[in-house]
């Protein structure tokens, strides 16, 4: 397989592909009418539209044949910000890493331009696609779900569980993203030394750790997680690193046992992963539920038959 930018004269051959990849692919997930509407967008002159200013890329199978199409162009409102636009891969090349080697071109050009952020909107078919490679969901969708769902990627960084070698630059961290961070770094190590399973995630830039976040079991219910805090360093706030951070950490508490994640944070940032007031749902912490005590589930989904009742955190939060 070759991967090679798209060469003139090839966009009549890309909208066949690109046709025909949506029509094998996409019914499971789409109604007839919504496939239509779809497929307008990619004839000949949508395609031309479409990659105008865009660096696009053509995966060629070993018979000459163009197996992929996927194209990267400037984000048109936001620095520092690539576009992934058009990428579909012939059906009969699925499941070859055809998909995963685009995208890789695509980020790499990105990177080339100066990017720190790629973002994209992914069919519902492809999200599980673009979670393997480290994409995350932007924006909670409504349901029913919209046609397109908005994703994204911070093209340098790598989360990971916390090692004990990153505790002091975790202290760094919260004490640059909160205006007196003290009490925070005081929590951290407190959880950190007292609660078990203790879920501890950063973000790395370079060999250099710029976001953490933590997530601890809460006294009661059991099966509950505490989000919090959520830490990045001021010079890399409003890159996808936040949202990356929280899937990652929620994600990895699912793994240790929750049922539920509950927070006190910003209602407009989280409900973008799925959280929803807890007072909808009965819970309360010290016998009140403002708009920013929030719940969830790893899946980042509201919580369903739950009977709700009190919030009980670890005593580590009672100083904060």
């Amino acid at each position: 397989m070759t991967i090679r930018a798209l060469g003139a004269g090839e966009t009549q051959a890309i909208s066949r592909l690109i046709l025909d990849a949506m029509g094998r692919s996409l019914a499971a997930d789409y109604t007839p009418a919504e496939l239509l509407i779809m497929k307008r967008s990619f004839s000949p002159e949508g395609l031309v539209k479409k990659l105008e200013g865009a660096d696009a890329f053509v995966a060629v199978a070993a018979d000459g044949e163009p197996a992929g199409i996927g194209a990267r162009i400037p984000h048109e409102s936001r620095d520092a910000t690539s576009r992934l636009r058009a990428l579909f891969v012939a059906p009969e090349h699925h499941r070859h890493g055809v998909g995963s080697a685009l995208v890789r071109a695509v980020e790499e050009r990105a990177r080339t331009a100066g990017d720190i952020n790629i973002r994209l909107a992914s069919t519902r078919t492809a999200v599980p696609f673009y979670r393997r490679l480290g994409y995350v969901v932007t924006e909670q969708p409504p349901q029913p779900p919209p046609t397109y769902l908005q994703m994204g990627k911070h093209l340098l960084a790598t989360i990971r569980p916390e090692l004990p070698a990153d505790a002091q630059e975790i202290s760094e961290v919260i004490l640059d993203a909160f205006e007196d961070g003290t009490n925070e770094v005081r929590l951290v190590d407190r959880l950190r030394r007292e609660v078990s399973p203790f879920v501890s995630m950063v973000a790395v830039v370079h060999g250099r750790v710029v976001g953490h976040v933590a997530l601890s079991p809460a006294a009661t219910p059991n099966g509950c997680f505490v989000l919090g805090p959520l830490a990045i360093r001021s010079a890399e706030q409003r890159t996808l690193l936040g949202t990356a951070l929280c899937r990652a950490g929620i994600a990895a508490s699912g793994c240790q046992g929750a049922r539920i994640v509950c927070l006190f944070g910003c209602p407009q940032f989280y409900a973008r992963l799925g959280f929803v007031p807890a007072a909808q749902l009965g819970f309360a912490h010290r016998g009140s539920a403002p708009p920013a005590l929030m719940v969830a589930t790893p899946d980042g989904e509201a919580p369903r038959d739950v009977a709700g009742g009190p919030l009980q955190f670890h005593p580590a939060f009672d100083d904060v």
